[in-house]
């Protein structure tokens, strides 16, 4: 695990909150704050912009990808909102969260992104369910997995997920002096706790050159 001391902490935020950063952050919360989109056309808006804008795929576009991703979301659509709503919402101040994983289900709704590899499926996902509810989901990848010492392997799936969030609580359990307080300050950039700690993990210009992590 990458520990931070405040100072650290305090550089990552002030990198991650950069005006072009901030405003793309705030076109996400436009584009979710309604939750899962109606129908086909609205989902697939919503994929779209986690593939292509927020970070869950390289550059290039992949034509039909968001429509296709979208048409299995909406064929499960009870299962999605099974998950969405039955989510326990996470908070610094829990002594013990209930966290809800995304199911054998939900990936496959993502499964047409194992052609660009197990990580881009998981990382999509996650992205896509942190969105939606950002206060219940945790992004898992790679860059922030090593922050927390996690590795994200290619099999991915339901038990990674869950040593990923185990991962998170053991973050924030080592940095318990420093990260509510950075909360009173982070409150009206970061929507959620969970969001806060990704920024801080994110940001990787926070460490020192020895610490630094590998792009």
């Amino acid at each position: 695990m990458r520990t931070f001391n405040m100072h650290e902490a305090q550089c990552a935020l002030e990198r991650y909150n950069r005006e072009e950063v901030l405003k793309l952050d705030a076109r996400a919360t436009a584009l979710f704050s309604g939750g899962l989109g109606v129908d086909a056309v609205e989902i697939a808006r919503q994929v779209d912009f986690v593939l292509y804008e927020y970070g869950g795929l390289a550059d290039h576009r992949i034509n039909g990808l968001s429509d296709s991703i979208s048409e299995k979301i909406v064929s499960q659509r009870d299962a999605w909102h099974t998950l969405l709503n039955g989510a326990t919402e996470y908070s610094f101040g829990m002594i013990d969260w209930q966290y809800e994983s995304p199911r054998a289900i939900h990936f496959d709704c993502f499964g047409d992104l194992r052609k660009q590899g197990n990580v881009a499926q998981t990382r999509c996902l996650t992205k896509f369910l942190h969105l939606l509810r950002p206060q219940a989901f945790i992004v898992q990848d790679r860059w922030i997995g090593r922050g927390l010492g996690v590795a994200v392997e290619d099999a991915g799936g339901v038990n990674a997920y869950g040593a990923f969030v185990e991962g998170f609580l053991s973050f924030v359990k080592a940095h318990q002096d420093i990260i509510p307080v950075l909360r009173k300050t982070e409150s009206q950039r970061s929507w959620s706790d969970i969001k806060l700690v990704d920024k801080i993990l994110l940001c990787r210009r926070a460490a020192d050159t020895k610490y630094r992590l590998a792009a």
